[in-house]
C-alpha cells in the first residue's frame, strides 16, 4: 500500500490558512485577486522566500543535494488540507528529479524538486541519516550520490 506523504512543512505553514484566512477570503498575502492564487502557489511563494532567507544567512544551514536515480513510487507526494480533524489529499505534488537536504537547528528537512526547479514537497526529520533513508526509499539515492549543493 502507497504511503501518503502530506508536506509537513507546508501543512504548518498554512494550516492557519486553511482554517481562517485562506476559507474565509481574506488575503494574508496581501495580493488583491485572492481567489485566482492557489494554495500551491502560497506553497512555492513561502518556500521561495524561505530559500532566499538561506542563502542571505538569515537560517543557519547545511545543504546536500542528490539527483533521483529511479522513483520508486512507495511514496505519493500531494498538498492536503484538513477537513473534521483529518488531513485529506487535494492535489499531487509534481515527481521530484532532484533532492536537497537542509540541516537547521538539529533536525533536517528533505526538499524535493521536479525538472523544472518547480517545488515538488518536504519532509522533515531528526537527522541527515534518516533524510538520506527517506531518499534512498523513495528514489534509490546512494551515499555516494550526494554532493553539496555549491558543487
Amino acid at each position: 500500500m502507497k504511503r501518503y506523504l502530506i508536506e509537513a512543512a507546508a501543512l504548518r505553514h498554512f494550516q492557519h490558512l486553511i482554517e481562517s484566512k485562506f476559507m474565509s477570503g481574506e488575503d494574508p498575502s496581501g495580493a488583491r485577486d485572492r481567489r485566482s492564487r492557489s494554495f500551491a502557489g502560497l506553497i512555492n511563494e513561502t518556500h521561495k522566500r524561505m530559500a532566499v532567507q538561506a542563502r542571505v544567512g538569515y537560517y543557519k544551514t547545511m545543504k546536500l543535494k542528490a539527483y533521483v536515480v529511479r522513483v520508486t513510487g512507495k511514496t505519493i507526494h500531494s498538498i492536503g488540507e484538513v477537513i473534521e480533524g483529518k488531513v485529506v489529499p487535494k492535489q499531487k505534488m509534481p515527481d521530484a528529479a532532484y533532492v536537497v537536504t537542509e540541516e537547521m537547528n538539529g533536525s533536517c528537512y528533505l526538499y524535493r524538486y521536479s525538472n523544472t526547479g518547480e517545488f515538488a514537497g518536504d519532509t522533515w526529520h531528526e537527522t541527515l541519516e534518516e533524510a538520506k533513508r527517506q531518499a534512498r526509499f523513495e528514489y534509490v539515492i546512494g551515499d555516494s550520490d550526494w554532493f553539496n549543493e555549491g558543487e
